[in-house]
């Protein structure tokens, strides 16, 4: 019989195996099993920078590819072990290994809800908003906007401070230089404006427009990706009256109505075309914005005095796509709230009817938005 260990266990003799030669401090043993990921958290906590580094790439390319992975490494305690290994600052690259793995572990929701949830988590990782490594900040940006996909989460980002983190990357003293890190940002900004109502109604108090504006004419909006981004954030912030009030105090209107023209309007034109520069995606968002601020009654003011309902009278001639024709009629529909818009915008009516009647059955949506237009335009004090 085999002699016995210490522990009383035994390994067979024909298991055993002879001269096994030890393994160096920076070499990385893989268990199996139930030992697996509290045996790598143990070596990423313990092991020397080299160690550390080989244990991350595993987590990155390996186990926390798949749910069950984080699952079990957030059990074994991997996210506490990662924020002490923060800041890191003497090594870039494994920095930029941390918030990697950090991003995989927000994409399942156990992961976003340990982040969220971990006490002082979310502030361990706020400088990194700034980090001298790009990788780092689009990392980081990924992971946020991934864990403001639920209330809870959006919440917390916004009580550990990230709607400023966040809008102060607009800034043009402290504006992100890199365009798809700034897409992130926004997408991220969105989605906590969304889910989070005191996130909302304080973005709407301390919101500054101009910078929010100045987005739209930033040479990243070149790309069209980018200027969708960014009228979707104005959209998100523009839910409350305040930050409408002063997206139109920051001409807004005549900006987004400049855009679907394509340039500064013609005085002396008796119309004014949409342009064909911007595809429909854009064109939607557009008129979707502009429909959103012509809620107020400033911003009905100004189409009507800036001369912009030469523009909407072509609105509803664009059939590229059914969300371009669904936000040109709510355009033209709050507009019609003032009495000259109104009696200007009565020759569209025929244009709404065939609209209705060519909708599809399938999109009550259409109809319903046209028959409303209508009894707006049609309506006599």
């Amino acid at each position: 019989m085999a002699p016995a260990f210490p522990n009383g266990h035994r390994i067979a003799l024909h298991e055993q195996k002879p001269n096994v030669k030890e393994f160096g401090d920076d070499t990385l043993t893989k268990a199996y099993g139930s030992w697996a990921l509290p045996e790598m958290v143990k070596q990423l906590a313990q092991g020397n920078r080299s160690l550390q580094t080989k244990v991350l790439i595993a987590f990155k390319e390996e186990m926390f590819t798949v749910h069950e992975g984080i699952c079990e490494g957030i059990d074994a305690g991997v996210l506490s072990v990662l924020t002490c290994l923060l800041p890191s600052s003497d090594d870039a690259g494994f920095r930029v290994l941390i918030f990697e793995v950090i991003e995989l572990l927000s994409k399942q929701t156990i992961g976003r809800q340990a982040i969220s949830g971990a006490e002082d988590c979310l502030s361990v990782l706020k400088p990194h908003m700034v980090d001298a490594e790009p990788q780092v900040r689009l990392s980081l940006a990924r992971a946020l906007k991934s864990i403001c996909q639920t209330t809870e989460g959006a919440d917390a980002c916004f009580n550990a401070g990230y709607l400023e983190a966040l809008t102060v990357r607009f800034k043009p003293s402290t504006a992100e230089s890199d365009p798809e890190i700034l897409m992130e940002i926004m997408q991220a900004l969105s989605t906590m404006l969304s889910k989070s109502l005191n996130a909302s109604q304080q973005a709407a108090k301390t919101l500054n427009a101009e910078d929010f504006l100045g987005l739209t004419q930033s040479p990243f909006a070149k790309n069209e990706e980018f200027l969708c981004t960014a009228l979707d954030m104005i959209q998100a912030v523009c839910m409350e009256d305040v930050a409408k009030e002063a997206m139109i105090a920051n001409r807004a209107v005549h900006l987004i109505c400049s855009m679907l023209h394509g340039s500064e309007p013609d005085p002396a034109a008796t119309s004014l075309s949409v342009t064909t520069d911007i595809s429909w995606k854009g064109k939607s968002k557009l008129w979707g914005v502009l429909a959103a601020l012509l809620i107020r009654n400033h911003a009905k003011f100004q189409v009507v005095q800036d001369g912009w309902l030469r523009l909407l009278l072509c609105s509803l001639q664009e059939n590229d796509s059914i969300l371009v024709v669904r936000a040109a009629i709510q355009v033209v529909m709050h507009a019609a709230d003032h009495p000259e818009a109104r009696s200007t915008l009565k020759v569209l009516i025929p244009e709404l009817q065939s609209i209705a009647a060519n909708s599809e059955p399938s999109d009550p949506m259409v109809q319903k938005l046209c028959k409303k237009c209508i009894a707006q335009l049609e309506w006599i004090p």
